[in-house]
């Protein structure tokens, strides 16, 4: 009940899961439970052999939900970073350029423009950073598109 109450709240929910098929059947079930959610690979296997199979699982159990699965998320140990009482002021350059992407990819699903924030803030954001249509969300078969 209270899921229900914060998802009607919510400008976003995104929902992680990992490769195993206990964790897509779970994502599956809030999927279905939360319309307006989004899932979002974590932990993802860095290995090509591994991230293939990954892929494929994703795929073939969460198809009908292509749509509504963001970019995967590396598994980087650095991650424990983010979970400190106080975050670094420097993290390590791979954990904040995968921090920097999933922070586009969510600012594109809500349609926020990212120019829109930089010059509020003062930052200067180039449109060689946004995301590509073709990376939003999750594109298991290339020439699948979302609908908007």
């Amino acid at each position: 009940e209270m899921d229900r109450k914060l998802d009607a709240l919510s400008d976003i929910v995104l929902l992680p899961f990992r490769e195993s098929h206990e964790d897509i059947r779970t994502v599956v079930r809030d999927l279905e439970m939360f319309p307006r959610a989004y899932a979002v690979p974590s932990q993802w296997p860095s290995n090509a052999w591994q991230r293939d199979a990954a892929d494929r699982n994703v795929a073939q159990l969460m198809g009908a939900y292509r749509h509504r699965i963001l970019n995967p998320v590396g598994a980087l140990s650095a991650s424990k970073l983010l979970l400190q009482k106080q975050v670094p002021e420097q993290l390590p350059t791979p954990l904040a350029n995968a921090c920097r992407a999933f922070g586009r990819q969510v600012l594109e699903v809500l349609e926020i423009d990212v120019a829109d924030i930089g010059e509020t803030h003062g930052l200067t954001i180039g449109s060689d950073e946004r995301l590509s249509s073709a990376e939003m969300p999750l594109r298991l078969n290339p020439t699948s598109r979302r609908p908007h």
